[in-house]
C-alpha cells in the first residue's frame, strides 16, 4: 500500500479521542421534596418524574438499596451521539451497505474493533490499531469498488477528484463534504497518490480515505 495514503487517511478527519458519557452517581429518594418527585405511583409502588408542566411525568426505577437511579444523570448536548464510533456489529454491515460488498479482511477484526462477547456491550473506542484495521479493509473493498466503474478509469485531476470525492461523501457520509474534508479528499487522490500508476488504484485509496473517516466510523 501507498504509506503517504495511508498517513493521509488516518489523519483525514479527527476521530473523538474520548467519549462522552454521563457523570453522576446515584441518589437517594428520601428526604425532603428536593429530588422533584411528585409521590409513589400506588400501581407500581415506585416513584413518579414530574413531566411537562409540573404535570404526570414517566416512572423510574429503584436500584440497589432502594436507591432510585437517574436522579443525578447528567444532561448530554444535543449532537454529542454523532462522535460515538460505531460498534463491530454496525460497521460488519456498514461496508456492504456502502460498497455492495463485504470486505472478506473484515471477520478477522472483531476483536480488534474490541467486539463484545455474546448478549454483552461495550462502547468501542477507537485507536491506531482499529484505524489501520479500518484503512486495511475499507481499502479491499474500494479496489473492488473502483475496478470496473468507468468513472475511476482515467487518472484523478483535481476536477475529477472534487467530484469524486464530493460523490462518495454523500455516499459514505449521508451528508456533503466540507471544504477543508473535500480539500483533504482531493489532496489525498491527486497528491498523496502521486507514487501509485495505476488510475483504480489511486481512486481506491481515495475511496478508503473517505471510508476511514468520522464520517463513516461513527455515528
Amino acid at each position: 500500500m501507498n504509506t503517504n495514503a495511508i498517513k493521509s487517511a488516518l489523519i483525514f478527519l479527527s476521530l473523538a479521542s474520548s467519549l462522552v458519557g454521563c457523570a453522576g452517581s446515584v441518589a437517594d429518594p428520601g428526604g425532603d421534596d428536593s429530588d422533584g418527585l411528585l409521590g409513589i405511583d400506588p400501581t407500581t409502588g415506585l416513584p413518579v418524574l414530574p413531566g411537562a408542566n409540573d404535570g404526570p411525568g414517566g416512572v423510574i426505577y429503584k436500584g440497589f438499596g432502594g436507591s432510585t437511579l437517574g436522579l443525578d444523570r447528567a444532561t448530554g448536548e444535543a449532537g454529542t451521539e454523532t462522535i460515538r464510533i460505531k460498534p463491530f456489529s454496525a460497521l460488519s454491515t456498514e461496508y456492504a451497505r456502502v460498497l455492495g460488498r463485504t470486505p472478506s479482511k473484515l471477520a478477522g477484526f472483531a476483536s480488534t474493533f474490541s467486539s463484545p462477547p455474546a448478549n454483552w456491550y461495550e462502547e468501542p473506542t477507537a485507536s491506531a490499531i482499529s484505524l489501520f484495521s479500518a484503512y486495511q479493509a475499507a481499502f479491499e473493498g474500494c479496489l473492488a469498488f473502483t475496478a470496473t466503474d468507468a468513472a475511476y478509469a482515467a487518472v484523478p485531476t483535481p476536477a475529477s477528484a472534487t467530484t469524486v470525492c464530493g460523490n462518495l461523501a454523500t455516499k459514505f457520509w449521508s451528508r456533503s463534504a466540507d471544504g477543508s474534508e473535500m480539500a483533504t479528499c482531493v489532496d489525498v487522490a491527486t497528491v498523496q497518490t502521486a507514487n501509485e500508476t495505476n488510475a483504480p488504484r489511486k481512486w481506491a485509496y481515495t475511496c478508503a480515505a473517505v471510508l476511514t473517516s468520522a464520517g463513516f466510523l461513527t455515528f
